[in-house]
């Protein structure tokens, strides 16, 4: 994911006709929807029915705690309250794709710390999106929002109709992205966001088609994979080069960061100390990356011009950061937890 930001980045500040390479990897913000279609699929309460109370307290803890860092920190570095808030609500999300990739990597995503992580890591961006639905209602520059089109209506309804019938999982799968989509965007006209939009989607799907759902998820994957990597390089072509020569900035970047890593860390160990079960510390680290979600909440915000480019390319490093110190904390105790003969 750095390595397509840095590309980005470069083509914006070398190359002639970078705007328009930047308006056509607009439309790859459309992928946004369909990773959290997938975060929606992976919602599967009823593995995990007696442990809900539990999951519940950890996702209200790691919500509302950091928050309050995130805010305060904000206003020692005296940014506005919107901006406050709003860098808050990104930097609270789970990367929940790319943990599941690293569960899957290491041959630990059906095992039951596994499954739980997948469940609270999706569970936890659900507060995040709320949130920033009511931030758009005081976006300054909000845009993307439709008129109710019930011709969109009536394309995710026949999508949703069709994917209950078909078998090829490769039909099926274009159908739920389809059915996402044109859901999210009949949303729009409430001014839900895309993202909580991605999220319904998956829910509902999970909850109605159930047995469904797993063969789908694979070639949903698949059909992201490829698209992915230039919506990073879309993320790089909005950043802020000039905040790599400020202080100020750089300072508020490693300090946002090291709250970030400490107050999902500490939150998610202290809720969870007493669950053997459920490993606290490999959950602990599982909920420190940000993740697609985190780049995807800071790209709506600045669209909607509800942060500066400044404090979004701050928003980047810290979510990559993040990332990138909760994969590797995540890795290694996976591999510890793998080899220990307890391992059902």
């Amino acid at each position: 994911m750095l390595v397509q930001i840095i590309i980005g980045a470069l083509i914006k500040a070398f190359f002639p006709y970078a705007s328009s390479v930047e308006t056509i990897l607009s439309y790859t913000t459309l992928s946004v929807i369909g990773l959290f279609l997938m975060v929606g699929l992976q919602i599967h309460f009823k593995k995990f029915a007696s442990d809900l109370a539990i999951c519940a307290k950890l996702v209200l803890v790691t919500t509302i705690i950091p928050i309050i860092f995130f805010v305060g920190v904000a206003y020692a570095f005296r940014l506005d309250t919107l901006t406050s808030l709003t860098l808050s609500v990104v930097l609270v999300t789970t990367g929940t794709g790319v943990t599941i990739q690293t569960l899957s990597n290491l041959k630990m995503l059906h095992s039951k710390p596994g499954q739980f992580l997948v469940l609270v890591s999706a569970l936890d961006d659900i507060p995040a999106a709320f949130f920033m639905v009511i931030l758009m209602l005081n976006a300054p520059g909000r845009v993307g929002s439709f008129d109710l089109s019930w011709n969109i209506f009536f394309v995710s309804t026949v999508a949703f109709i069709l994917s209950y019938f078909v078998k090829n999982k490769w039909v099926m799968s274009i159908l739920f992205l389809a059915f996402a989509i044109s859901f999210s965007r009949f949303l729009e006209g409430f001014h839900i966001s895309a993202v909580m939009g991605g999220l319904i989607s998956g829910f509902i799907l999970s909850l109605v088609l159930k047995g469904k759902v797993a063969h789908a998820e694979g070639p949903i994957q698949k059909i992201l994979n490829p698209i992915l990597p230039f919506y990073m390089i879309w993320i790089g072509m909005k950043l802020s080069p000039g905040v790599l020569n400020d202080f100020y900035l750089i300072s508020l970047s490693i300090t946002l960061a090291i709250v970030a890593v400490l107050s999902k860390w500490i939150c998610t160990y202290l809720v969870l100390k007493k669950r053997k079960d459920l490993s606290p510390v490999i959950m602990a680290w599982g909920m420190v990356p940000r993740g697609i979600p985190g780049f995807a909440f800071a790209s709506l915000a600045v669209t909607n011009k509800l942060i500066t480019a400044d404090i979004f390319t701050v928003l980047v490093l810290v979510v990559s950061l993040s990332t990138w110190i909760g994969l590797f904390g995540l890795e290694i105790h996976l591999r510890k937890y793998a080899k220990a003969p307890s391992v059902p």
